[in-house]
């Protein structure tokens, strides 16, 4: 027997992903929104996650390539929008056009209604539910409603190929976009 050490190439286990072509056109406006998307990032407390959900091992990254690949990682689109900042993610949330709250404190869309968007999780990965319901009281205190279906895996398949959601949470391997967030890159200790 030989024993290697590998370095993973799934670098994140709870990318979000943003429906950008939405058949709902005020969702396709609200979630194509660049500056909407980073104040939800800067809402979430990724340092958090990684400690209550993965037990300390991970660090805070955007979905992309890990530093360990050296010829690909770019550390800007790996660091952007990742620092915990509820003030800044207010700001980046009404620069995106949604200042106005209801009497309860939720954003106003286009449409002049609160806006809630809808976590498509799936049910064989307990932890991407665990880091999802986070993700909802995180979001909740910037004025953004939102709420988890943990659905089985061949539906949210389905459901993503139909382009029926909203957010979906995936485990997507390295590549870098800003249309997704990530709140953890698992890094083995």
């Amino acid at each position: 027997f030989d024993f290697f050490d590998m370095i993973p190439s799934d670098a994140n286990l709870a990318g979000y992903s943003f429906n950008q072509t939405h058949k709902d056109p005020v969702m396709r406006e609200i979630l194509g929104n660049k500056n909407f998307r980073a104040g939800l990032s800067h809402a979430i407390n990724r340092q958090e996650i990684i400690d209550l959900v993965f037990i300390g091992q991970g660090i805070p990254m955007q979905v992309a390539v890990l530093p360990s690949y050296k010829l690909l990682y770019n550390e800007q689109l790996a660091k952007q929008f990742l620092e915990y900042d509820p003030a800044k993610a207010n700001a980046y949330l009404d620069k995106a056009g949604y200042s106005k709250k209801d009497k309860d404190g939720w954003r106003l869309g286009p449409d002049g209604k609160p806006i809630e968007v809808a976590i498509l999780c799936r049910a064989d990965k307990k932890f991407m539910a665990d880091v999802s319901l986070m993700l909802v009281e995180y979001w909740k205190k910037v004025g953004v409603k939102s709420r988890v279906d943990v659905t089985e895996r061949s539906l949210v398949r389905t459901r993503r190929d139909a382009n029926e959601h909203d957010i979906l949470i995936e485990d997507f391997p390295g590549g870098a976009r800003d249309a997704f967030l990530n709140p953890v890159a698992w890094v083995p200790m």
